[in-house]
């Protein structure tokens, strides 16, 4: 099995160094940098494994090591939240449309039974 890992790199031309640690201004940076450049990113990798025939037999995933807490702190940004967060998966014969897990209504914890921050 191959692993191929893509660690998002400093821009220090691009506000918060285009980092996805947004602590200040989490909305707009993730609307005028981050989006954009992972939006083109994530479908052109998606579809080059499709033309090739390899998305079926390729796992992709989008993950950060931590997600960000549900509420905006004072400077409209979000702090680390690792308790819940989502991630994408596609090929490797991930079926589409399927949301596995649940949180509260506030996407604050788990609240599936056997379900917890690190399960």
């Amino acid at each position: 099995m191959s692993l191929v890992q893509i660690n998002w790199a400093k821009v220090d031309k691009e506000p918060n160094g285009g980092s996805w640690d947004t602590h200040d201004k989490h909305n707009d940076l993730l609307k005028r940098f981050l989006m954009p450049w992972m939006d083109q990113a994530y479908s052109a990798l998606l579809t080059d494994l499709s033309d090739r025939g390899l998305l079926d037999e390729t796992l992709v995933l989008w993950v950060g090591e931590f997600g960000h807490t549900p509420k905006f702190n004072a400077r409209a940004g979000r702090d680390h939240w690792g308790h819940c967060f989502s991630i994408a998966l596609a090929g490797g014969g991930v079926q589409g449309g399927v949301v596995h897990g649940e949180s509260d209504d506030r996407a604050l914890t788990p609240c599936l039974e056997g379900w917890s921050p690190g399960t």
